[in-house]
């Protein structure tokens, strides 16, 4: 039996005071991010919070396509107005889907630099952030396969990819977490505006891209060497074969 999203359950159980003040909830868009930005341009207030039950033309970094089946998955974009571009949002997101999630996966989430939230070591979800307005708006969407079946992956997926029900046997109330989701977003993000050393040490207890041999693809090169701890930035620190330290900003992590 499939839940249903609602916005009166989802606000019944926030503390949050900003974020979330503002739902908007879709059957059915194109993209979160892509409507969570024409409501920003029309002034939308920070914290809003745009839902979906399913994306037509979902999508992770680099345009990769995302599954986003009906009462399945968590599609939610958050729009937000900090006072400088920010791209380590994007560890505020992550920090903030694996915490929320702890409570159902106990000791099985991991986050995996930059973007992916990982639950037995495969995917089961991820962070797009996205400028806009030259960075004076920043839309973090956050996509988490939460009562996701097998059978709903792409046969290319179903070896890399799970969800919150594969792993556990069991289904979740999507409002209670979408609630838990935005709860501990707001605190992280506030933590975050004061100073993004705490969301970085949080980041780092998470991960488990650190101390792993990788590959991580950087435009057209490839580099490898040993993941170290992310730098006060969050950009990964990586210790080459020669023994240099390289620093990437962005790129994609593989192991």
């Amino acid at each position: 039996m499939q839940d249903i999203i609602e916005s009166e359950k989802v606000k019944g159980h926030l503390t949050a005071k900003f974020i979330g003040s503002e739902i908007f909830l879709f059957d059915k868009v194109e993209s979160t991010n892509d409507t969570a930005k024409d409501l920003a341009i029309k002034d939308c207030k920070e914290g809003a919070v745009v839902i979906a039950d399913s994306q037509s033309k979902g999508r992770g970094r680099l345009g990769r396509r995302w599954e986003s089946p009906s009462g399945a998955g968590i599609y939610l974009s958050i729009i937000l107005k900090p006072k400088n571009i920010m791209p380590q949002l994007t560890l505020v997101g992550g920090v903030s889907v694996a915490e929320a999630i702890q409570h159902i996966c106990a000791g099985l989430v991991s986050l995996k630099w930059p973007n992916d939230i990982n639950i037995n070591g495969k995917k089961a979800g991820g962070i797009l952030t996205e400028g806009i307005s030259k960075g004076k708006i920043v839309i973090v969407g956050i996509g988490i396969n939460v009562n996701t079946e097998l059978s709903m992956f792409t046969n290319e997926l179903k070896d890399k990819a799970t969800s919150i029900m594969i792993e556990t046997g069991k289904r979740v109330d999507r409002n209670l977490l979408i609630a838990e989701l935005l709860n501990r977003f707001e605190y992280w993000y506030e933590k975050f505006m004061e100073g993004g050393e705490t969301v970085i040490k949080r980041w780092r207890e998470l991960s488990d891209t650190s101390g792993r041999r990788v590959k991580v693809n950087v435009g057209d090169r490839v580099y490898e060497g040993i993941a170290k701890v992310l730098d006060n930035n969050g950009s990964l620190m990586l210790r080459l074969d020669d023994g240099s330290i390289k620093k990437i900003s962005a790129g994609e992590v593989c192991y």
